[in-house]
């Protein structure tokens, strides 16, 4: 007797929708900046909002040029992780592109007359710690809370 059996592990992604994510063997596999079952939530969203530095000076007491606060929204672009960082001390206001990835953020760019560099880490959802350069000057370990 001869028997013949045709197998088929099927594709296990039929009917599997993923945004912007990509599926593999069934299950999304997201880009930075989203999660979720589908890739549907811009997981940087947990960051964004106003921040107001916890430390009012910076370096000693006598250098008191510092941000005094911060507001992070999601980049124009749509980018889901790039963000638009908006700076303000007690004289300036200006608005500098970044990212945040994994908890880590970093925005360079023009602030008034010159360069403004922002790299840090979230400690959790209301809070970060960042090191600021610009001016000539280093901001170390600087505090910012919701």
């Amino acid at each position: 007797m001869f028997v013949l059996g045709l197998y088929s592990c099927g594709n296990n992604c039929d009917g599997v929708e993923c945004g912007v994510g990509t599926c593999e063997d069934g299950t999304c596999i997201c880009p930075d900046g989203t999660e979720g079952t589908a890739c549907e939530i811009i997981a940087n969203a947990i960051y964004y909002g106003d921040y107001e530095v916890v430390v009012p000076t910076c370096g000693t007491t006598s250098n008191t040029a510092t941000v005094k606060s911060m507001s992070i929204v999601a980049h124009s672009n749509g980018n889901p992780t790039e963000i638009e960082l908006t700076a303000s001390t007690s004289s300036i206001t200006g608005t500098i592109n970044g990212t945040i990835v994994n908890g880590n953020i970093e925005a360079e760019g023009p602030f008034s007359t010159f360069t403004m560099e922002i790299s840090g880490t979230f400690s959790d959802n209301d809070n970060m710690e960042v090191t600021f350069r610009a001016a000539g000057f280093v901001c170390s370990d600087v505090t910012y809370a919701k």
